[in-house]
């Protein structure tokens, strides 16, 4: 089962660093905006990233428990679509909605997904397989910069097709989840 969570953290992170690595690049890009005012849209976004974080600690205590596999791919389904609907609006104000949304929606997925297999896996094995499910978190974060740049070098500059690819490895993220059992 460690496996499992070990591609599903590969294809989250893909996102969260794709996203972290070439927003800033995008931004200037789509909106010409100053170095100054991105900087602040993307401390905005770090706030969401936060909320996250603390929120899926809510969800999954309070309104999740035991429903984990819904929660996550709900949210990979919803990370997705707001990325879409990022990538295509054309309206500085709509597109940092939508951003805000899919920051807070990944990373509640992938906090909850981190903190999922402590309430599956037996104290005598949680240790390595956190080792095995971050190591793939960290070849996410690895691969999604370069890969996404060469993307966009094969699109002429676009960032479509590599925009289309996170959301892809989202959606694929929470199909992958549906493959985890329950103790």
């Amino acid at each position: 089962m460690s496996s499992v969570f070990f591609l599903a953290m590969i294809l989250i992170n893909f996102l969260l660093y794709g996203i972290v690595s070439w927003l800033p690049s995008y931004l200037k890009t789509t909106f010409s905006l100053s170095i100054g005012t991105i900087g602040l849209l993307l401390a905005c976004n770090a706030v969401f990233q936060t909320l996250g974080s603390f929120l899926a600690g809510i969800l999954m205590s309070r309104y999740f428990a035991n429903k984990e596999r819904r929660l996550i791919v709900c949210l990979c389904l919803a990370t997705a679509l707001f990325l879409i609907g990022f990538m295509y609006s054309s309206v500085l104000a709509l597109s940092m909605i939508l951003l805000l949304l899919l920051s807070l929606c990944s990373t509640t997925a992938f906090t909850a997904m981190f903190s999922w297999p402590h309430k599956l896996f037996d104290s005598s094995i949680i240790g390595s397989s956190i080792g095995l499910i971050n190591t793939g978190s960290a070849i996410g974060g690895f691969i999604a910069p370069m890969t996404l740049g060469f993307l966009i070098q094969l699109a002429s500059g676009s960032y479509v097709l590599s925009f289309c690819s996170m959301a892809l490895a989202v959606v694929i993220c929470g199909g992958i989840v549906l493959f985890i059992k329950k103790k």
